[in-house]
């Protein structure tokens, strides 16, 4: 079994921040979202380790499952879901 990497032992482009967070979604009002920010602001430290990051992903995919319309609106979510698709794979192949 592998070990999750501490969020001290996640460097430069895999490490995602709780403020960095924020401030991506803090603009959409979704359910999924409104989660999101309460789990950033009552559970989370200040860099999001990879269990942190995979219920992120989740929640993010969720919303557009259940949102995305196509609309230009969900780029940013789109990009961010992609973002975490990324961090979750790099992170699990550094364990």
């Amino acid at each position: 079994m592998q070990a999750i990497k501490h969020p001290s032992k996640m460097t430069g482009f895999n490490r995602l921040t709780r403020k960095s967070v924020h401030e991506t979604l803090q603009d959409f009002g979704f359910t999924e979202v409104a989660d999101i920010l309460n789990f950033l602001d009552f559970i989370c430290g200040s860099d999001l380790d990879v269990s942190e990051i995979a219920y992120l992903r989740q929640k993010i995919h969720l919303c557009l499952r259940r949102n995305d319309n196509g609309s230009n609106y969900f780029i940013r979510l789109r990009e961010f879901a992609t973002e975490l698709d990324c961090l979750s794979k790099i992170n699990s192949s550094h364990m």
